[in-house]
């Protein structure tokens, strides 16, 4: 500290002024506790100068150099204050010095001049005058001002206390501002951290806050400035090549490049800089978080969603497309025009993909509409492109404003990759590596090595909308159930949430998200109509997430396809928000559900009136009931039944200490699990190594980070979710309740193992199902009426259990239904693939010897198997196909095919092959293992722990015979079946499903097809109901298989009759009249991918014919259009159904004059399947709207549409229309016959309403 000396009469006065100037120096400066220590603000230097009284601080000194110090050499001479203890006149020589050698503010830092704690030139003996004038020092001449007065201690403490006064100043956009590594002395001017980082593979994020006064160009009364630095890691993950020199190069390169486009959607760079071995960069601090936190936050937006914040969501996506144009450097056009007010425009490729189509408008030659043309992506030759390579909801930021959503920024632009080239697909390889696969386009799975494009970021963007409109419309439990469809991947590899690759390197957008869009824009009020956010998702689905990169929009079309969303927003508020309550509203059905079961609703309906976002959860449960089977346990303790108990595990299972204090007993308890912990137990506890067996086989489990496991104690064992299905089951077989009418309480009764197959308790089983059924199950008794009804043609009488033969049966020749009602059983098989098996039948050249006798050994494995089964029931007859309906040409199968209803329906039992893949396999197999522990604990009755085989869900309805078309009418019209499946046998009636361990399985959607009086579910059900119904059996059906596919309409025919009756109508081929309009918009599914409807090639010797407007009439799977109940005018004088009479407006019709009461179906011969209806224009621009049933617009073809009905929600020619379309399949003359080609809803102004139309027939 300097000492203010005049001679020798110094005054204590003058001593304590200069220590209150050293107090005051100290008391300015300001702690940057985690990066260096104390600085003084740049601020805070006119604040110490104008404390300073230099007349008294330096005696006798000049104006000028007073002036010098203060406009110069402040920091120097501050510096020099708190570092020597000289007096004043010495301190004056000290800044005389600094004056004449100009040291000065810039010349800080100082180095250190000194060898051996001095200079080596700065001696001033007269020996060493020569030695100075020949040999000069090496430093600055600013340095010499240190030759003198300076002590060894005062320099090395000018040297450290310098540091303080030099703080750095950020240059506003300089992000490449210093050079070279900041000295390890240097105090970084940050005031305050956050001690939350964000953390990457590459870096740590922190909130720091940088002193006003050390930003360029700040406001003095705007307080300090938020900052993200962001840290480069210098050692990653383990196994990473990595360079962090080499990347925090290119990234500062990238980051000053791209700093000029200075957009106000792409993050700002402040700096760049190395300190202490660390590189550093420095952005503005986004202090809305981002994208994910804000999401986070507003878990509940939609709740309060408004035209409002849409409008701000699409302004805010508008300018990251903006931002993205700037970043890629595409042309933006603004001379856009549309073809149509309120519409995207949209152009189909020869290869079927719809693309938008955005530019300049051009006539169109067929119709002189204009066509909206894209500007070509190359952009001057010269200029650079990037692509950001990263997008993702954590890349961008939230910065807060007075709106509601903020402005967004792009982030983490360092990771850009740059194109030099004007091509849009570029040449070089990719390098950038780790980027979140989850946001990442398809072409980084199947073309790892070669060049990405801007397109890229296109992908990534069509993502981040997606889950944007997913919490706009359901708030973040919607992303959530978004995000856990992952869950239900069978395997990682190649497959994300949006994409799937095969083993050929090829990809398509994945199921999971076509199912979910598809959901959204047919069930949800908000999108279902021609909204902003239907016609966004529409975009994202066409142009954004197509896997194909040629065929993926440019950020130029983007952005103008989102201009005109806003465009039109801006001239009518319902196409904005309809102002739907966003809390009725469900989040759409996973499509895991939906491939569990195709009887999964895709309605927001109820029992009673149907409106938006109400569920039928009744019918429509998908969850499984399991309950203990007391009645048969009961049957098998019955005296004289062989006793099962000798198959039951002999041995108890070793526990560690854990778990022989774990209750089970008890509902909702709970057993979590560590697996390193319980790998360690579980090699000398069975239960522990039947838990990590669990953990092992399910695909529940993270297991690469060998994630906790929990189970819970539910209802027939233990769920890895505390609703979910058990996994393990629990039970014993000992109750202490002697009662056996009620359930044991705690543990339930049951069979750990399952008896040998065909064993005499194994049948005992069967014969309990059978005999508890008769008389307990009225509703699956026949009626009367039906015992007396139509019996098989042919049966096979299968003699006694001895015989060796069978022989089939004439039933009319041998009158055997005259002496009482016939018990049959009929069999539900595959035929499987005829090389692999013996395809055995009855034709004309074997008849007369099958009526005589069959040999059971020469028959297939399946059909020995069913008359094992049916001796053993005691039943003396047999229905199989194969043999009991005359196969060939010249065979009567088209005649028995009528009868197919009533052969199932009235059979006494249905036995279903379930785990045979063909007549040659048989159904009477082994079955696997199981695992089982018994538990055996004082004061307690033995009881067992063992993997759960109950799936009744996997077994039959997902199992292989069930996916053939003939079973699920077969399935639908039996009264009960017993189902011979891999893992166990289940009988399934209208009580519900039995498992063989004596477990009883209800879902309500299982009760649906086993409802022994189908369609009773139907019929006494609201009309909503009803429809949803038929829709989802329809749909179902249209997806199973078929070995000879032209039995598509007649594998249902039996079905359609049952429902013709229910629903006291007329109809055909998938169509009902009293639902007319409803049956005849069914569309394509587009949840699956490449899906077309196929035209099936009927043989010529069908004696009917199927018309274009049934979706019998192809091949594939099928949806139906949504259309809101009660929402919809129907049509009734443009179109006329083939069972009504025509109507005044089609009475000149060349059809024929079909009264109301014609009642005909699928496979009459005699019925007129064409339908009478006006056609009428649409313009080009609505093939967007359009779902073709191939996929694509015909060419040369005349293509029409046909109103089926409108909305009743809007008015004017904007409502919408659902129509028809059609093609004209011969000459232009106003009769000519049309065909189906798909379906749309279209906007009233994109149809010729206008005039009388063309009346068409449609075959």
């Amino acid at each position: 500290m300097t000492r203010i000396r005049r001679g020798s009469s110094a005054s204590e006065d003058d001593e304590m002024y200069t220590r209150g100037i050293y107090a005051f120096i100290l008391g300015k400066l300001v702690k940057s506790d985690h990066y260096g220590g104390s600085f003084l603000p740049e601020s805070s230097l006119n604040t110490v100068a104008e404390y300073i009284d230099f007349d008294r601080l330096l005696p006798d000194a000049s104006t000028a150099l007073i002036e010098f110090i203060k406009k110069e050499a402040m920091k120097v001479f501050l510096a020099t204050l708190i570092s020597v203890e000289i007096d004043g006149y010495k301190l004056k020589k000290i800044a005389e010095s600094f004056k004449a050698n100009r040291l000065t503010d810039k010349s800080l830092p100082v180095n250190d001049i000194a060898e051996h704690g001095m200079c080596a030139y700065r001696c001033d003996c007269d020996k060493c005058i020569h030695t100075r004038r020949e040999r000069r020092c090496k430093h600055d001449q600013a340095m010499d001002s240190f030759h003198r007065v300076w002590g060894p201690v005062s320099f090395r403490n000018f040297l450290q206390n310098q540091w303080k006064f030099c703080a750095p100043v950020f240059k506003r956009n300089t992000i490449q501002q210093f050079e070279n590594e900041l000295p390890e002395e240097t105090i970084l001017p940050f005031v305050g951290k956050d001690d939350r980082q964000h953390s990457g593979h590459f870096s740590d994020v922190f909130h720091v806050k940088l002193h006003a006064a050390h930003q360029e160009e700040h406001n003095p009364n705007g307080g300090d400035v938020n900052i993200a630095l962001k840290a480069l890691k210098n050692t990653p993950d383990e196994g990473i090549d990595y360079d962090v020199e080499n990347a925090f190069r290119l990234e500062v390169n990238t980051l000053s490049e791209l700093a000029g486009l200075n957009h106000q959607h792409l993050i700002r760079p402040i700096s760049a800089f190395k300190w202490r071995a660390t590189n550093y960069i420095m952005f503005e601090w986004a202090n809305g978080g981002t994208l994910r936190t804000f999401w986070a936050k507003n878990r509940n937006a939609h709740l309060g969603l408004t035209s409002g914040r849409i409008k701000e969501f699409l302004a805010q996506l508008r300018g990251i497309s903006d931002a993205l144009c700037k970043l890629h450097n595409t042309r933006i056009q603004t001379n856009t025009t549309l073809t149509q007010a309120g519409s995207l425009s949209l152009k189909v490729p020869q290869n079927g993909r719809r693309m938008l189509s955005v530019g300049k408008a051009m006539p169109s030659p067929a119709n002189n509409l204009p066509t909206i043309v894209g500007p070509p992506e190359d952009g001057d030759n010269d200029a650079k492109h990037w692509r950001h390579g990263d997008l993702k909801p954590e890349n961008i930021l939230i910065f807060t404003n007075s709106s509601w959503l903020g402005n967004l920024k792009i982030a983490d632009l360092g990771l850009a990759k740059q194109h030099e080239f004007a091509t849009a697909l570029r040449v070089e390889a990719t390098s950038t590596k780790h980027t979140t696969l989850h946001y990442e386009a398809p072409e980084a799975v199947t073309n790892k090595l070669e060049p990405r494009s801007r397109r890229y970021d296109i992908w990534s963007m069509g993502c981040i909308v997606f889950e944007s409109i997913l919490w706009l419309l359901y708030g973040y439990q919607g992303l959530d159930a978004f995000y856990g469809e992952k869950n239900n991947f069978q395997s990682q590899a190649g497959q994300t949430l949006y994409f799937t690759t095969k083993q050929d390197q090829s990809s398509f957008v994945s199921d999971t998200v076509t199912h979910w869009i598809s959901e959204i824009l047919e069930r949800d009020p908000e999108c279902n109509e021609t909204t902003a956010l239907h016609d966004l998702l529409v975009l994202l689905r066409d142009r954004l997430l197509v896997a194909e990169v040629s065929s993926r929009a440019t950020a130029s079309e983007l952005h103008s396809a989102l201009k005109s969303i806003e465009d039109t927003a801006r001239s009518n508020s319902k196409y904005l928000f309809t102002g739907t309550r966003r809390k009725d509203v469900q989040t759409p059905w996973s499509f895991n559900s939906r491939k569990r079961s195709a009887l999964q609703p895709k309605t927001h309906g109820h029992l009673g009136p149907m409106t938006h976002g109400q569920t039928q959860q009744a019918m429509f449960d998908d969850t499984w009931e399991f309950l203990p089977d007391n009645i048969i346990y009961a049957h098998l303790m019955e005296p004289g039944k062989c006793n099962f108990l000798h198959s039951l595990p002999k041995i108890t299972a070793s526990l560690c200490r854990r778990c022989l204090t774990l209750n089970f007993k008890v509902l909702g308890f709970v057993v979590r699990e560590n697996f390193f912990s319980l790998n360690l137990r579980a090699e000398s506890c069975n239960l522990c190594r039947l838990f990590l067996h669990v953990f092992d086989t399910s695909d529940m489990f993270n297991k690469s980070k060998a994630s906790d496991m929990e189970f819970w104690r539910v209802r027939g064992g233990l769920a890895l979710t505390k609703n979910g299905a058990p996994i393990l089951s629990i039970c014993e077989t000992n109750p202490t309740d002697s009662s056996l009418d009620t359930p044991v309480p705690d543990i339930p009764i049951g069979l750990p193992n399952l008896a040998a197959v065909a064993s005499e308790a194994y049948f005992n089983i069967l014969h309990g199902w059978l005999e508890d059924c008769d008389k307990h199950h009225k509703d699956c008794q026949p009626e009367k009426t039906e015992s007396l009804g139509r019996i098989p043609t042919r049966l096979i009488d299968v003699e006694d259990k001895n015989s060796s033969t069978v022989r089939l049966l004439e039933t009319k020749e041998s009158q055997i239904y005259l002496t009482e009602p016939i018990k049959y059983i009929a069999v539900s098989h595959p035929w499987g693939d005829k090389n692999e098996h013996n395809h055995y039948c009855t034709t004309q050249l074997n008849l007369d010897q099958h009526r005589a006798k069959i040999r059971v050994d020469v028959l297939p494995n399946t059909f020995q198997d069913a008359i094992r089964i049916t001796r053993q029931l005691g039943v003396q007859y047999l229905w199989i196909d194969s043999l009991c309906i005359i196969q060939g040409t010249d065979g009567d199968f088209n005649k028995e095919a009528e009868h197919m209803e009533t052969v199932f329906s009235s059979a006494y039992c249905v036995i279903a092959a379930t785990c045979a893949d063909g007549m040659s396999s048989g159904f009477l197999k082994s079955r696997p293992d199981r695992k089982v522990v018994k538990i055996e604990r004082l004061r307690e009755s033995p009881f067992y722990i063992c993997e759960s085989i109950d799936n009744f869900q996997r077994d039959v309805i997902e199992g292989p015979l069930n996916k053939r078309g003939w079973v699920l009418q077969e399935r639908a019209l039996a009264r009960r079946t017993i189902y011979f499946a891999e893992n166990q046998t289940y009988w399934e009636c209208g009580e519900g499903v039995r498992c063989e361990t004596l477990t009883r399985m209800k879902n309500n959607q299982a009760a649906f097809l086993g409802d022994p009086k189908f369609p009773r579910v139907a019929t006494e059900s609201s009309k909503g109901s009803r429809i949803s119904l038929y829709q989802l059996l329809y749909k179902q059906y249209s997806r199973l298989e078929f070995t000879k596919i032209h039995d598509r309409p007649l594998a249902i025919a039996g079905i359609e009759q049952r429902l013709i009756r229910a629903f006291e109508t007329q109809g055909g081929y998938g169509v009902f009249n009293r639902y007319f309009g409803r049956s005849l918009l069914w569309q394509r599914d587009k949840t699956l991918p490449l899906q077309v409807m196929k035209p099936i090639q009927f043989p010529q010797s069908q004696p009917y014919q199927i018309p274009s407007w049934s979706w019998m009439a192809y091949e594939g799977a099928i949806d139906f259009m949504y259309l809101p109940f009660g929402e919809v005018d129907w049509e009734k004088k443009e179109i006329c159904s083939p069972w009504n009479p025509p109507t005044t407006l089609l009475a000149s019709s060349s059809r024929l004059n079909i009264t109301s009461n014609a009642s005909w179906h699928t496979a009459d011969t005699n019925g007129r399947n064409d339908l009478t209806a006006i056609a009428r224009d649409f313009s080009v621009a609505a093939d967007p709207y359009v779902i073709y049933d191939r996929n694509e617009r015909p060419k040369d073809h005349i293509v029409k549409c046909v109103v089926v009905g409108r909305s009743k929600v809007k008015t004017g020619v904007n409502r919408t229309h659902y129509v028809l379309v059609v093609a004209q399949q011969t000459d232009a003359s106003l009769n000519a016959g049309y065909k189906r080609i798909g379906v749309a809803k279209l906007p009233g102004n994109l149809i010729g309403l206008e005039g009388d139309g063309i009346q068409v027939q449609v075959f």
